[in-house]
């Protein structure tokens, strides 16, 4: 599996050394144990509560939107007291907005408002940045 977010010299390191990186489908905690490897990268997010039965996973609701890719951004951040972050991919910068009451939330409901406000919030922040 392929994730935007691995830094780049890292997985060519990974590579240079041997690894490799397998796209396993799993239903159930049996077949993470079938999988005979010393290290695995474990990158199921919220689905980990069902696939290991494992009711301490807490879903943490957040709207996202993706902007353009734009290659010079090559860092992200998040702003707390702003409720937005902000993290550069291959297919373009992906804004995610943080409200009250998103932390043991597992609603999937769309909010386009919530997207467009964290953008609008992120064009804020970086032209106070350009001040």
């Amino acid at each position: 599996m392929w994730c935007d977010w691995f830094d780049h010299g890292f997985v060519a390191q990974f590579f240079a050394n041997g690894g490799v990186i397998e796209t396993y489908v799993m239903h159930d905690k049996s077949d993470c144990a079938a999988i005979n490897e010393r290290t695995i990268i474990n990158c199921t997010g919220y689905g980990a509560r069902a696939l290991l039965a494992d009711e301490s996973v807490i879903p943490v609701r957040g709207q996202t939107a993706k902007l353009i890719p734009q290659p010079e951004v090559d860092y992200g951040f998040f702003y707390g007291s702003r409720r937005v972050s902000v993290y550069p991919r291959r297919d373009g910068l992906l804004v995610q907005a943080q409200a009250e009451g998103d932390f043991n939330n597992d609603s999937e409901a769309l909010d386009p408002q919530e997207s467009i406000s964290a953008v609008e919030r992120l064009a804020e922040i970086v032209a106070q940045m350009r001040g």
